[in-house]
């Protein structure tokens, strides 16, 4: 073969290294040219607030809440125990919060006792609001670790619920629906919630108005809608107005 082939062949070589070269390169500045685009640190990005939870998978539940009936050795003969569903609540909540064990002579005890430092502050002990309850919470018990919620939602009180507390929650006793419940039925009461069921779409209450009702399940919406911030009163409460919005408040009670 003569020398200008060879000549050729080495120029063709030389010239395909050098575009290969080349493209390589633009290749390496194009992506340097982006990578300068991006910030060195992460950027973190506003969150917009969560108005509603998400809702949990599995039953949330807050193990050894203790129970207690208002009337712990059922004496319903003594109606006196009918009025006392706000002292056995908080004394469910106090004794999980401070871990002690209630049995049914200690909440019997217990309750009097409450019933007793409630009429010497409101001169009686029947239905008292949430904030007077919170304050026999405090007076009575030496004890702080709740907090009043007003205007809750549905999504409040699972979301209280994923955190580990328990929720005293007034109702309008009727709107409950328990088909349990003796007619004519009171009108104001207060329970416990102790978990909620996403299953079944039910919250599970400490229900004092009868020694079997631990863990009792009432369905989400007829729950909710039941609930009640009623006034103190002294057994003179009227009924809630149907065509007036209810307030909706609860106490939070955490360890």
């Amino acid at each position: 073969m003569s020398s200008k082939f060879w000549n050729f062949i080495i120029y063709f070589m030389y010239l395909l290294i050098s575009l290969l070269v080349l493209l390589i390169l633009l290749i390496f500045i194009d992506g340097f040219k982006e990578s300068m685009k991006k910030p060195i640190l992460p950027v973190i990005e506003k969150v917009e607030e969560i108005k509603e939870i998400q809702v949990p998978e599995k039953a949330i539940t807050i193990s050894n809440v203790p129970f207690t009936s208002q009337s712990p050795f059922w004496n319903w003969k003594n109606i006196i125990y009918e009025e006392w569903c706000e002292e056995a609540s908080i004394t469910m909540a106090v004794y999980w919060a401070r871990w002690i064990e209630l049995t049914p002579e200690k909440a019997d005890s217990e309750i009097k006792n409450i019933s007793n430092f409630e009429a010497k502050i409101y001169w009686h002990f029947l239905d008292t609001s949430v904030e007077d309850t919170a304050n026999i919470i405090k007076e009575y018990f030496s004890f702080n670790q709740y907090r009043i919620i007003e205007n809750i939602t549905k999504a409040d009180i699972i979301k209280s619920i994923s955190n580990w507390n328990l929720l005293l929650i007034p109702a309008y006793w009727r709107d409950l629906k328990n088909i349990f419940y003796t007619p004519p039925w009171p009108i104001a009461h207060m329970l416990v919630v102790v978990w909620y069921d996403p299953l079944t779409k039910e919250f599970i209450t400490n229900d004092p108005w009868t020694k079997n009702w631990k863990d009792f399940r009432y369905n989400e919406d007829i729950f909710y809608n039941a609930i009640w911030a009623y006034p103190t009163n002294s057994g003179d409460l009227s009924p809630p107005d149907s065509t007036t919005n209810r307030i909706k408040t609860m106490i939070e009670v955490y360890k």
